[in-house]
């Protein structure tokens, strides 16, 4: 049974951990402003795709690949997965903030610019030690994965303008923040890029699970395996 999981960064904790975030401050002028309100520089927006490095690993047999299966779609105990492709889908945000203190001793601060990376630090490829490199079942299994590594790709491809169109407006329509210090204020315009990316991040997941689950089906692994006398 060939099989690809995925780990996809979507709830709260996990989204948040992926994120990292810079801050630059403009130092703060002599005379502090009375109000706070938005300048007429639009914020720099920029995204970045990886699509993440193939780490082929042959040391796990099929019991190894069984517990890296767990919870996924099973077709009754006469299968076993041979092999699998698991990915960590991650959105990156390194913010810059505009910052200028008030006249009351706080600090009102816009977002200057924001540098975004969408994909994928690795992707690992597992195919089952049974099976030795080069023998027909070995490249069966590779070929079958190697289309699993094409959904993940692809799916970056198709999202990547929704994602940057997302942010930029995000960035663009984002009120200035009044805060006691410039990082307090950041954190907060850093939330509302997060969570104009969030939805995005749902949709991404509904689409590689479809793409997933078109290549593994019964019919696919019977054909597949039909090309190896033994398995």
């Amino acid at each position: 049974m060939m099989r690809t999981l995925l780990s996809l960064s979507l709830l709260s904790a996990t989204f948040v951990a992926g994120l990292v975030m810079s801050m630059m401050t403009q130092s703060v002028p002599v005379h502090a402003a009375t109000k706070c309100e938005r300048t007429t520089q639009s914020p720099y927006v920029s995204l970045a795709v990886n699509s993440g490095r193939i780490n082929y690993i042959t040391n796990r047999n099929k019991a190894g690949l069984r517990r890296l299966h767990s919870g996924s779609r099973s077709f009754g105990g006469d299968w076993s997965p041979i092999g699998l492709t698991l990915a960590e889908l991650g959105l990156g945000l390194a913010v810059s903030v505009r910052a200028e203190g008030t006249a009351d001793g706080r600090y009102c601060a816009e977002i200057a610019a924001v540098e975004a990376t969408l994909g994928y630090d690795v992707i690992d490829v597992f195919i089952a030690s049974e099976y030795p490199r080069g023998s027909c079942q070995y490249n069966a299994i590779l070929d079958h994965e190697r289309l699993h590594v094409m959904v993940f790709q692809d799916t970056l491809d198709r999202y990547y303008s929704r994602i940057e169109g997302a942010l930029r407006r995000a960035a663009d329509s984002a009120k200035p923040i009044l805060a006691r210090d410039p990082d307090r204020a950041s954190r907060k315009l850093q939330a509302i890029l997060e969570r104009a990316a969030k939805p995005l991040f749902r949709d991404i997941n509904k689409t590689l699970d479809q793409g997933n689950d078109a290549l593994d089906t019964r019919e696919n692994y019977e054909r597949e395996q039909a090309n190896c006398i033994t398995w």
